[in-house]
């Protein structure tokens, strides 16, 4: 069971790192990236309430006293997360931002060894140093001098808001299926960004473009790869997986995305980053090391 959800929590990695194309894509439309946000979220939404309508419709049942679990998760931890990772890549830069977000294992650690009592292993620890140091070298952030203290905090922020997601995820799902807690997250992070981002604006893309239905096809695509798949497995991952692994394991993302980078876009790709960041997946899941009886 355990390495089973370690797979899923690596598949959702490798899905959130090849985001990028999709993103690319809804950019040349001519979408903003709140937009592009607001699209993920909501096509998400309406994935699992059908999922859910078809599979098993117990499943949209709740206890109204924990509303205020999905209502957090949604909106401080998807919302949150999308929009302070996309506003900083808009005040900063792509590497910047990303090394920013994937700070999320140290505050997931933290939180959790606090709040959940989780323990603080010397694999943990070890693994979170080495994902940060990989993420690091992966996003060539060194590169990049021209963040203020502003965005910097607004980066950071997404990667907190990041982390929240495996630690209020964790709870929820003592109680409530992977896919109760993924449709009703979105649901409430939808909400928000509908308030934020208004929905008129997307309509006029989509009427403005050359092809309206290959837009469309593109928004679903988008949704579906970018959120609704990637989210769903790390929910399910996380049933079987303490919130801090899951947080270093999700670190493949920028691996991918640099591999991706390399093969698309014929982007430079770090080799010693993607080691490091390896090397913190394979030590969490005792690679070599022998569990104890």
């Amino acid at each position: 069971m355990k390495k089973i959800s370690a797979l899923l929590i690596i598949l959702s990695g490798f899905l959130w790192g090849i985001m990028g194309i999709f993103t690319k894509i809804m950019e040349g439309i001519g979408f903003s990236s709140p937009q592009t946000s607001c699209v993920r979220l909501c096509v998400t939404t309406i994935a699992m309430g059908i999922l859910i309508f078809f599979k098993d419709k117990s499943m949209f049942k709740f206890e109204i006293k924990n509303i205020y679990i999905f209502i957090l998760n949604g909106v401080i931890s998807v919302y949150g997360m999308s929009t302070l990772y996309l506003y900083t890549i808009v005040h900063t830069s792509l590497s910047t931002a990303s090394i920013l977000l994937y700070t999320s294992p140290i505050w997931v650690i933290l939180i959790s060894t606090i709040f959940l009592h989780e323990k603080i292993t010397w694999q943990k620890a070890v693994a979170v140093v080495s994902a940060f140091i990989g993420c690091v070298i992966v996003s060539g952030m060194g590169n990049s001098s021209n963040a203020g203290l502003f965005f910097i905090l607004t980066g950071i922020g997404g990667g907190i808001s990041y982390g929240l997601y495996s630690i209020f995820g964790s709870i929820a799902l003592k109680k409530y299926h992977p896919y109760t807690l993924t449709f009703y997250s979105f649901l409430f992070a939808s909400i928000t960004a509908l308030i934020a981002t208004p929905p008129a604006g997307i309509v006029q893309v989509v009427s403005a473009s050359s092809n309206v239905w290959y837009t469309i096809g593109i928004m679903v695509a988008t949704g579906i790869e970018t959120a609704f798949l990637p989210f769903l497995v790390y929910t399910m991952g996380l049933k079987g997986t303490e919130p801090g692994k899951a947080a270093i394991m999700a670190c493949v993302d920028p691996m991918v995305a640099t591999i991706t980078g390399f093969f698309v876009y014929g982007q430079k790709a770090s080799i010693l980053g993607i080691a490091f960041i390896l090397f913190a997946v394979l030590l969490v899941n005792n690679f070599g090391i022998r569990a104890k009886k």
